[in-house]
């Protein structure tokens, strides 16, 4: 599923936060496409995530997540509007996404917002 850059999950994590956060914090900059790439940089998290579950520092690391996670969530209608239309639903089924991979759930996620 997810290809690390780094083997290193510390320095794989640092890369895939400092690039989610830059695209999170200039979200209108950036097309479909780019929110697409930039939202596997959350896949990066995770896997980074599992692998370290013993370190040290996790409890801070998961802190700085569910920071990104929020910005997410009150991106969400935003994040689905740049996106072709389908192309969540098509990345899902290509790649057997997880359900607790959330973010590549969103537009179920802002459906069960609105209800």
């Amino acid at each position: 599923m997810y290809t690390p850059f780094f083997k290193n999950p510390v320095e794989e994590f640092k890369r895939c936060v400092a690039t989610l956060k830059k695209m999170l914090n200039n979200l209108h900059d950036y097309n479909g496409m780019e929110i697409e790439n930039y939202l596997s940089c959350r896949d990066g998290i995770e896997w980074a995530i599992g692998k370290l579950t013993n370190h040290k520092n996790l409890f801070f690391y998961l802190a700085e997540v569910n920071e990104l996670d929020e910005k997410i969530r009150k991106n969400a209608q935003y994040i689905l509007s740049q996106m072709d239309n389908g192309f969540i639903e098509d990345y899902r089924q290509m790649f057997n996404i997880p359900k607790k991979w959330w973010w590549w759930y969103l537009d179920e996620y802002t459906m069960e917002a609105e209800k």
